[in-house]
């Protein structure tokens, strides 16, 4: 009902609630054709959703805006670092020898797998794709990859990242608060102490008037 004017802008909040993994679907690929002729504002706090079918990401904390761009740029901007997990037969002094030249490289953590004899490889380069020198590495000390890919951020963890300082900013504001309203009680103060100063004044000076009369 609210295409059928070809509005060109839509504004839909939390599409997807109470609807089947298959309807989340059909709507996700709605969204993705309406997008093609309107501007389509979706507001969720799903965000495999917002990762599935958004071109540019608000994060709204407390009613700030903390970030708006694409997910890429949020990616990087929050962590400069790519990360390349592997799984590979060998050793792990083995392992870290072969890697040692490979440019790039800012840490190596090697742990045990759930397999007798593989071993999970986590490596963080700072920028650029390493794998294929990482592979030219391995092939030549005979380490055979079983698996390799690069892990990017997750929007959950922008997300997180971003509006973790929740806390101090609440503090902040409620500090701000309480001080106000120290600075109302101490001005309501001083204007009843000056109110009080008034009321002494004025019967003094009755006082005064009352004893002329008398006399």
């Amino acid at each position: 009902q609210a295409l059928i004017g070809e509005p060109p802008l839509i504004i839909l909040d939390e599409p997807t609630v109470g609807l089947d993994p298959l309807q989340i679907i059909e709507i996700r690929q709605l969204i993705s054709e309406l997008k093609e002729k309107h501007t389509v504002i979706l507001s969720s706090h799903i965000l495999q959703e917002i990762s599935a079918v958004c071109d540019h990401i608000m994060i709204i904390s407390r009613g700030r805006l903390v970030a708006s761009d694409t997910p890429e740029n949020l990616a990087r901007s929050v962590s400069k670092e790519v990360s390349t997990s592997l799984q590979l037969w060998g050793g792990e002094q083995e392992i870290r020898e072969s890697l040692k030249d490979v440019g790039g490289i800012s840490s190596i953590e090697v742990t045990a797998s759930d397999e007798e004899g593989i071993l999970s490889v986590e490596l963080k380069a700072k920028e650029g794709d390493i794998r294929e020198e990482v592979f030219k590495a391995l092939a030549a000390s005979g380490i055979p990859v079983l698996e390799m890919h690069t892990t990017r951020q997750t929007l959950e963890d922008i997300y997180l990242r971003l509006t973790g300082d929740n806390a101090d900013i609440a503090d902040t504001d409620t500090g701000k608060a309480d001080e106000t309203v120290a600075g109302e009680t101490k001005a309501e103060e001083a204007k009843a102490d000056e109110t009080k100063a008034d009321e002494v004044k004025a019967g003094d000076a009755n006082t005064d008037i009352s004893e002329e009369v008398k006399e």
